[in-house]
Protein backbone atom coordinates (compact mmCIF):
# COMPACT_ATOMS: atom_id res chain seq x y z
CA UNK A 1 0.00 0.00 0.00
CA UNK A 2 1.16 3.19 -1.14
CA UNK A 3 1.33 6.39 1.47
CA UNK A 4 0.11 9.33 0.66
CA UNK A 5 1.57 12.58 2.13
CA UNK A 6 -0.17 16.13 2.07
CA UNK A 7 1.57 18.84 2.40
CA UNK A 8 -0.09 22.63 2.84
CA UNK A 9 1.65 25.45 1.68
CA UNK A 10 1.28 29.20 1.32
CA UNK A 11 3.73 32.27 -0.31
CA UNK A 12 3.77 34.98 1.11
CA UNK A 13 5.03 38.60 -0.72
CA UNK A 14 7.12 40.71 2.35
CA UNK A 15 9.22 42.95 1.64
CA UNK A 16 10.97 42.25 -1.65
CA UNK A 17 10.32 38.99 -2.34
CA UNK A 18 8.09 35.75 -1.70
CA UNK A 19 8.34 33.65 1.08
CA UNK A 20 7.06 29.75 1.23
CA UNK A 21 5.78 28.44 4.56
CA UNK A 22 4.86 24.88 4.58
CA UNK A 23 3.05 23.35 8.06
CA UNK A 24 5.33 20.91 9.76
CA UNK A 25 3.37 20.23 12.76
CA UNK A 26 -0.13 22.14 13.93
CA UNK A 27 -1.11 21.43 17.51
CA UNK A 28 -4.43 23.91 18.65
CA UNK A 29 -4.61 22.44 21.77
CA UNK A 30 -1.09 24.17 22.98
CA UNK A 31 -1.32 26.74 20.22
CA UNK A 32 1.61 26.36 18.41
CA UNK A 33 2.44 25.86 14.94
CA UNK A 34 5.81 23.90 13.68
CA UNK A 35 6.43 25.21 9.79
CA UNK A 36 9.04 25.25 7.07
CA UNK A 37 10.03 28.79 6.23
CA UNK A 38 11.95 29.07 2.32
CA UNK A 39 12.80 32.64 2.20
CA UNK A 40 14.98 32.88 -0.72
CA UNK A 41 16.03 29.35 -0.92
CA UNK A 42 17.07 29.18 2.67
CA UNK A 43 15.44 26.96 4.98
CA UNK A 44 14.71 27.12 8.14
CA UNK A 45 12.38 25.27 10.91
CA UNK A 46 10.84 27.19 13.40
CA UNK A 47 7.68 27.36 16.15
CA UNK A 48 5.41 30.56 16.56
CA UNK A 49 2.69 31.29 18.83
CA UNK A 50 -1.16 31.10 17.23
CA UNK A 51 -3.03 34.01 17.60
CA UNK A 52 -7.17 34.97 16.75
CA UNK A 53 -8.49 37.68 15.30
CA UNK A 54 -12.56 37.86 14.57
CA UNK A 55 -12.11 33.72 14.65
CA UNK A 56 -9.48 33.75 12.22
CA UNK A 57 -6.38 32.09 13.61
CA UNK A 58 -2.83 32.96 12.59
CA UNK A 59 0.40 33.13 13.64
CA UNK A 60 3.23 36.48 12.72
CA UNK A 61 6.44 36.43 11.02
CA UNK A 62 8.88 38.94 10.34
CA UNK A 63 10.62 42.31 11.81
CA UNK A 64 10.21 45.03 12.42
CA UNK A 65 6.56 45.12 11.76
CA UNK A 66 5.48 40.97 11.75
CA UNK A 67 3.14 39.77 8.73
CA UNK A 68 0.33 38.04 9.89
CA UNK A 69 0.06 34.58 8.08
CA UNK A 70 -3.56 33.43 8.64
CA UNK A 71 -3.92 29.13 8.40
CA UNK A 72 -6.97 29.48 6.23
CA UNK A 73 -4.68 31.15 3.23
CA UNK A 74 -2.79 27.71 3.27
CA UNK A 75 -3.65 25.58 0.47
CA UNK A 76 -3.10 21.70 0.27
CA UNK A 77 -0.42 20.02 -2.13
CA UNK A 78 -0.36 17.01 -3.31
Amino acid sequence: MKREYHLYENKVFINDGYVTFNIIELDRSVGKITVNINNTGHHTIDIFELKDLDGCTYFEYGRPIPEKIYLEDFKEIK
